[in-house]
Parts: structure tokens; C-alpha cells; sequence
């Protein structure tokens, strides 16, 4: 019965039980049949003697739902007749996300499953419990003794860190594989940007001020203080900029004075001593270190951050999502992807990083559709199970009932005719 094919996707789909409504669903989906270039169509297919027959219907038999010549004929995903570019040269029905932009939401208690197939168990506890176990003690322990010389050596340690880190991560550009899924995951890799690597290299000159300072100088605090309120400043309004906190670039420029009014206040103030500093650092890292220990060990376990007891508003667990994915995208361009296909990584790198410029760029709709087909398009395809992704293509059903094309045409329409009898 019609609508035909898969889904009942081949012709109109009208809510009406009636012997009129079923013979209009019918007509228009054979037609549809028997002349393939209609089935992309949006409005009814039918033929001059059957909107004249509708139109003549008696007042008893007239559909519930009316169709017209404007009725609107399209399944959720086909883009064909919108004026998608996507969907320009589609030949058939191609299932594309039909709004702005989605996203794939994963449940939190698939974060411990995703983490442990990318690391493995071992490497999982000690990324979410063991690390942190370690750090904390021996940070408290350096914040008891409040040497200069081992925040020297702890900086240029964290430099090291930091500076792999972000070569692997690829939010200073480039990355690995592994490091570039988990920035996507995270939502950070559209903040990728070369000036990350400033932060490595302030830990390290840094480091290397506190190595050969003296314990008894007093001028070097004053500038540690001074480069350290300037790089916090910076930090701050950065974020403002990055995240649009404040767009108006008066209001920029005043939040930009006050940071530093506010910075030179601090630094004016103050008179720290390098074994205060040493003590202030290590107690600050390691509460910033069991901080992130407890975030990392919920994160991974998919469990709730923390809950405030007096508002009662609780924070996490922490969903992974991955998008955006742009209208016009082909759904079984994503999901049919083979985890077995020797282009699978490079395809997932390419779809992670067009998603994070996708959103670095802040577009949505056609744009952010080029930038997906552009970046990524190729690599999907080589790594798809089924590139073919054209519901039903071919069934040309009856589309070439006679050699000649004048007998051809009015030979559809004598099946259509017999069809109707039965």
C-alpha cells in the first residue's frame, strides 16, 4: 500500500482512512514510482483528471485532511527543493540533518568505557586516582620546606609538561590522534591557538629566574609578582575576548585599564620574599592538583561534581558531546562509519577537527556544511561502511514499460488506471 519503498518514504503520507484519501495517497506515490525524476518533488504529484476528480468530490466524501496543489510533500531530513546546496544534486532521498546543528550526546557512564579504549584500564586508574595521589603529598611536602630552588625546578618541570601537552592535544595547533579526540570531547580544541605556548614559556623563564635567585633578594619578588599579576591579567582578558563576554571594544578597553590599575595596586602593596612565594605556589598547586584529581576521578566515573546543600543545585555528571555536526550532513555519513577501516582514525581526526572550526569560526548552515565537506567529506567517505547513502536507489519500477516514449507514457498511465481497480 502506498507510500512506497523503506519507511513509507515514496509519496504523501496523509492521516485519512477515507476511500478518497487512500487513492490520492496512491496516485501520487505511484507516480512517483513510474516517473523517477518526481520523486523529489515537494508538492502532490497528480494528474490534471485527478485534481479535477478531487476537486468534484461530493461534500460526503471529501478528505479529511485536504491536499492541494500547495500541499507540502517531504520527509524529516530531505533537503531536496529547499535550496540546500547539500541536497543539490541529490538523486534520491538522502536522510541530511534538516536544523541549524546537532550534536552526539553521550550518556556520563560512557566517559569510564571511552577513557579505558583509549588507555586501557591501568593507565585509566592512574589518569583519574593515582596521579592525583602521588602529586598532592609531594607538593604539601615542597610547600613545608618553601625552597626557591625546587619552584625552579618544579617549573621547569611544569613547562616540559605543559609544553607537551599541548603539542599532543593540538590546542596549540597540530596533535595527535588520541589528544585531538579528547580536546573535541572536551570542548576545547576550538580554543586552539599558538598563544598556549606562551604559558610553557613564561613557566620556564620563570623557572629559570627561581633557579639562580638568591635566597635573601628581594628585587627578584618584586618582578615575579609583577610578570605574575601581568600574565594574570592577560589571562583574564583574554577569556572576556575569547568568550564574548564583553563585545562592546569601549567596555573592552575599560575592563583592560582596570586589570591593570587593579594589578599595579597588588604588585604596589606587596613586599613577598622568595621562601614566601616558595610557600604560596606549592599550596596553591596543591590545591589546584587535588582539585583537578577530584574533577578528572568524577569526570571519568560519570558521577556528579558536587552539590550545594543551601540552593540545592547540583553540578555534573558531565555529558560527552561531540558536535556541531551541520545542517545538510548526510546522518549515515556519521553513523555509518567502520571501526574496522584502516581510514577510521584519520576519519574521526577529520570530523573532530572540523567540528572545532566549525565552531571557531561560528557558523552555522550552509557555511558551516562547506567547512565539514571541505575538511572532512573525503576522509568520512573512505572510512564509511556504505558511501552510498540514496534510500532506495534505483527501483525503477515499471519506468520503462515501452521502447517508444509516447507509448511508454500512456502505457503508465493505463497501469495506473488498472491498479486503481483492484
Amino acid at each position: 500500500t502506498a507510500p512506497f519503498l523503506h519507511n513509507n518514504t515514496l509519496g504523501v503520507f496523509r492521516e485519512d482512512p477515507s476511500v478518497a484519501g487512500r487513492l490520492v495517497q496512491f496516485s501520487d506515490s505511484i507516480r512517483r514510482m513510474l516517473w523517477s525524476s518526481r520523486r523529489g518533488d515537494h508538492k502532490p504529484v497528480l494528474s490534471d483528471d485527478e485534481w479535477r476528480w478531487l476537486k468534484e468530490l461530493p461534500q460526503t466524501e471529501q478528505l479529511f485532511d485536504a491536499v492541494t496543489p500547495e500541499t507540502i510533500v517531504a520527509r524529516e531530513g530531505d533537503l531536496r527543493g529547499t535550496g540546500s546546496p547539500s541536497a543539490a544534486n541529490d538523486k534520491g532521498l538522502v536522510y541530511r540533518v534538516n536544523v541549524p546543528a546537532t550534536y552526539l550526546e553521550f550518556a556520563p557512564s560512557f566517559a569510564e568505557p571511552f577513557v579505558k579504549g583509549l588507555f586501557g584500564p591501568c593507565l585509566t586508574w592512574f589518569l583519574s586516582t593515582g596521579l592525583w595521589l602521588l602529586l598532592v603529598p609531594v607538593l604539601l611536602w615542597l610547600a613545608w620546606k618553601h625552597r626557591p630552588l625546587y619552584v625552579g625546578i618544579t617549573l621547569i618541570v611544569l613547562a616540559v609538561l605543559v609544553a607537551a601537552g599541548i603539542a599532543v592535544s593540538g590546542i596549540g595547533g597540530g596533535g595527535s590522534n588520541i589528544g585531538v579526540i579528547l580536546m573535541a570531547v572536551s570542548g576545547l580544541l576550538e580554543l586552539a591557538s599558538w598563544e598556549w605556548w606562551i604559558i610553557a614559556a613564561v613557566l620556564a623563564v620563570f623557572g629559570i629566574i627561581f633557579i639562580q635567585a638568591r635566597p635573601d633578594d628581594l628585587r627578584t619578588p618584586r618582578v615575579l609578582l609583577g610578570l605574575l599579576l601581568l600574565g594574570i591579567a592577560y589571562a583574564v582578558f583574554r577569556s572576556i575576548v575569547v568568550f564574548a563576554v564583553i563585545k562592546s571594544g569601549w567596555q573592552q578597553v575599560g575592563i583592560a585599564v582596570a586589570l591593570l590599575v587593579t594589578a599595579f595596586l597588588i604588585w604596589y602593596r606587596l613586599r613577598p620574599t622568595l621562601g614566601g612565594f616558595a610557600h604560596a605556589f606549592f599550596l596553591s598547586l596543591a590545591l589546584v592538583t587535588a582539585g583537578l584529581g577530584y574533577t578528572a576521578n568524577r569526570f571519568i566515573a560519570g558521577k556528579k561534581l558536587f552539590t550545594l546543600p543551601l540552593v540545592n543545585v547540583t553540578v555534573g555528571p558531565l555529558p560527552l558531546q561531540v558536535g556541531p555536526i551541520p545542517k545538510g550532513t548526510p546522518v549515515n555519513l556519521v553513523m555509518n562509519l567502520d571501526r574496522e577501516s584502516p581510514h577510521f582514525t584519520k576519519a574521526l581526526v577529520s570530523l573532530v577537527l572540523a567540528m572545532a572550526e566549525i565552531k571557531k569560526a561560528g557558523v552555522t548552515g550552509d557555511a558551516a556544511y562547506e567547512i565539514l565537506s571541505n575538511r572532512a567529506g573525503q576522509a568520512l567517505l573512505d572510512a564509511s561502511k556504505c558511501p552510498d547513502f540514496t534510500l532506495d536507489r534505483g527501483h525503477l519500477f515499471g519506468e520503462h514499460l515501452d521502447p517508444d516514449p509516447k507509448r511508454n507514457e500512456q502505457a503508465k498511465e493505463d497501469l495506473i488506471s488498472f491498479l486503481k481497480t483492484l
